[in-house]
């Protein structure tokens, strides 16, 4: 999996380019099918959804990520050459549930793009909705790679997506997915035993934003944060003044930044909780939207996840 990298937009990319939003730019030729022949290269929205990808798929494809390690998804817009790297993809794979909501005009115009298969991991999701946290009406929180049991949905629904538009390879998919979850579930199975050793009346984590109910929900931890499920979101002084009450009055002895997120609001709480004659400390930064840089211990997804319960965990316990 590599991240994408500057590339000088030579003839045939500035043409794609510049037909793009008019349909003009497609990989198939006239008699062709509209799915892809070939599977040679994939972009992904984030880390986290080119690692799967890329578990999945396996080394014969070129996976490349457009968002790099500690760019926040929420409020991301692509440029020019974003747009050209995913239109001369064979495939785009992103989030979904409205997690890159400045790419929604752009994979929009990717889907009317006849000539690519453009898939949201959430598709299996959103078919069964009964593992969503829903937010209000039809929105769902979009943050469900914290919870993984509903990234092994994930896998498991991209490999039969690929499994049906490229039958010659279908098991191959198949069992990449298979290898991938099954690590997923030891992940999860040791994550359980870890967070099991914070007294009970400590398992509460405070956060920036509103990224990892889906990780308490998995874990058994109470989760709250300053910010809402998106960092378009304010965070307001009556949100920060009940948080600073909620860990005077509880005890907690941590709170947790974000490598996305501003840390202002935290630190404002620590402030709070310091007028009030109580030392909380910052436990740690957590990677909620985005994977960490190479050789932070966090450059994959499961890398990732274990580094979030090894930091909450030492903070805590």
């Amino acid at each position: 999996m590599n991240l994408l990298s500057p590339h000088p937009l030579h003839l045939g990319v500035l043409i794609c380019f510049l037909t793009f939003f008019s349909g003009g730019c497609t990989n198939d030729s006239p008699g062709t099918s509209n799915v892809p022949r070939a599977l040679r290269s994939i972009v992904c929205t984030t880390g986290m959804v080119g690692d799967l990808v890329q578990a999945v798929v396996g080394p014969e494809v070129d996976v490349q990520v457009l968002m790099s390690p500690g760019v926040d998804p929420h409020l991301f817009t692509p440029s020019p050459r974003d747009i050209s790297q995913l239109s001369m993809a064979d495939a785009v794979v992103y989030n979904g549930l409205h997690l890159e909501a400045g790419l929604s005009q752009t994979l929009e115009n990717l889907e009317e793009d006849s000539g690519r298969l453009v898939y949201s991991l959430a598709t299996p999701l959103e078919n069964s909705p009964d593992g969503l946290i829903r937010v209000g009406g039809e929105q769902f929180d979009p943050h469900f790679w914290n919870d993984l049991e509903l990234w092994q949905q994930a896998a498991t629904g991209f490999a039969n997506k690929l499994a049906e538009e490229f039958p010659d390879d279908a098991a191959r998919f198949q069992a990449n997915a298979e290898a991938y979850n099954q690590k997923l579930a030891e992940l999860l199975a040791q994550s359980q035993e870890q967070i099991s050793a914070i007294p009970p009346e400590r398992r509460i984590l405070i956060s920036a934003h509103d990224a990892f109910e889906y990780f308490g929900r998995s874990l058994g931890l109470e989760v709250a944060a300053v910010q809402g499920i998106s960092t378009n979101t304010e965070a307001s002084v009556k949100k920060v003044e009940q948080l600073v009450s909620r860990v005077v009055e509880n005890k907690i002895p941590a709170i947790f930044a974000e490598t996305s997120v501003s840390d202002k609001a935290i630190q404002a709480i620590i402030a709070g909780a310091k007028q009030q004659s109580f030392d909380v400390r910052l436990g740690g930064t957590l990677y909620s939207d985005a994977l960490g840089p190479a050789g932070s211990g966090a450059e994959t997804f499961p890398k990732m996840y274990e580094a979030n319960v090894k930091t909450i965990v030492e903070a805590l316990k």
